[in-house]
């Protein structure tokens, strides 16, 4: 299995972090027995794009616009006041 894609596979499997974290935790040795490098990573965001899950997670949605109504002004007839 290439490196790369196994490197996606651990990304899925703690957790979807992002990219600048997953980065922190494979350098910083976390993951025991991890034979993925930072090339690896990086080799894999080039490759397959950034990672969908944690993506998708991240992502917010836009607030809709607020609708406006406009009432059309109308005048009482005299003879009604």
């Amino acid at each position: 299995m290439p490196r790369s894609t196994l490197s996606q596979q651990i990304q899925k499997a703690i957790g979807h972090p992002g990219l600048k974290d997953f980065l922190k935790i494979v350098e910083s040795n976390l993951l025991v027995n991890c034979p993925i490098v930072k090339q690896n990573i990086l080799a894999a965001e080039d490759i397959f794009g950034p990672e969908l899950g944690g993506l998708k997670g991240k992502t917010v949605r836009a607030g809709s616009k607020q609708v406006k109504i406009s009432y059309p002004t109308t005048s009482t007839p005299a003879a009604y006041k």
